[in-house]
């Protein structure tokens, strides 16, 4: 598995993308992908994000839904949606960068 920079925010994202493959990669018993979903799911659990924005992030990366739906189904613009996983991204970049996961 590629190494995942989360230097980058493009790297933050990516991760977060991959979270369904990496969780089917952990079942089977791949250790880089059970690494890599373990540092994320602390991150988003430590990271502080809102409400809003955990919701967001639940519908839009586990669930796979396109940001005009999740607009839809939670009565905001696709720009709210936008910001939000921006905001939520750049929460959990933060997280995974200080070192304190696993501190």
């Amino acid at each position: 598995m590629n190494e995942i920079d989360y230097e980058k925010f493009s790297g933050v994202k990516k991760a977060l993308a991959m979270y369904n493959g990496l969780e089917r990669g952990s079942y089977k018993g791949d250790t880089a992908a059970h690494s890599i979903l373990i540092d994320i799911k602390r991150a988003v659990i430590c990271g502080g994000l809102t409400e809003k924005q955990m919701e967001v992030v639940w519908l839009y990366f586990l669930r796979c839904m396109p940001q005009e739906q999740i607009a839809r189904k939670l009565s905001i613009s696709r720009q709210s949606v936008n910001e939000r996983l921006n905001g939520a991204i750049r929460k959990i970049q933060k997280t995974l960068l200080s070192g304190e996961l696993y501190s």
